[in-house]
């Protein structure tokens, strides 16, 4: 599975809701990609703020994050 990651800023787009209303992200270790759950601050039209859950550097995916599951994800990331 191919995915694309930033760091630094997160994307609205990037930011997923279960089933029970909770809000986490994909993130990028290595070639897995793996669940970090999160706390949402402020939300604009184009950022979302993550107050906790991920760092500065972790590397939140923000494409192809519509095709992974909650285990096993193998991924390779495109730049």
């Amino acid at each position: 599975m191919q995915v694309q990651a930033i760091n630094n800023q997160t994307n609205f787009k990037a930011v997923i809701k279960d089933k029970d209303g909770n809000k986490f992200v994909y993130v990028a270790s290595e070639n897995v990609a793996k669940r970090a759950d999160v706390v949402i601050g402020i939300v604009n039209e184009q950022y979302t703020e993550i107050v906790s859950g991920v760092t500065a550097t972790d590397r939140v995916i923000i494409s192809g994050k519509d095709y992974l599951s909650e285990t096993n994800n193998k991924i390779r990331i495109v730049e």
